[in-house]
């Protein structure tokens, strides 16, 4: 059995455009103003009974990029997913950066301290 499937990009209403802002807000506090978002809906279609969505997110700072997709049988779940997956890389880099600066931070709080025996 062969499956064709196909795949296009869609116009978005406005309600998915506010979906995709208010899911995109919870980036902020890791963004600055170099920082860029790009959203790439797709409608999937394997045949006449069954479609779905593809969302593809990346993020870009200066220090790089990361990317993130999530399918889904509407475009609110498959949003939902792809900003799901893109904020589980995100806190994982955010966990390992703030884990340094910690430890370098106590480190430099012990060597400046002088102690008297």
């Amino acid at each position: 059995m062969k499956t064709q499937s196909e795949s296009k990009v869609i116009e978005t209403t406005p309600e998915v455009k506010a979906y995709v802002y208010q899911r995109l807000q919870d980036f902020s506090p890791y963004l600055n103003d170099k920082s860029e978002t790009g959203v790439v809906i797709q409608k999937l279609k394997a045949d006449a009974d069954h479609e779905g969505f593809l969302v593809h997110l990346s993020i870009s700072t200066e220090g790089g990029s990361l990317a993130a997709t999530g399918e889904g049988n509407d475009v609110f779940s498959a949003i939902a997913r792809a900003t799901d997956h893109m904020m589980a890389q995100v806190s994982a880099i955010h966990n390992i950066t703030i884990s340094n600066r910690e430890r370098d931070l106590e480190i430099r709080q012990a060597s400046s301290h002088s102690y008297l025996h």
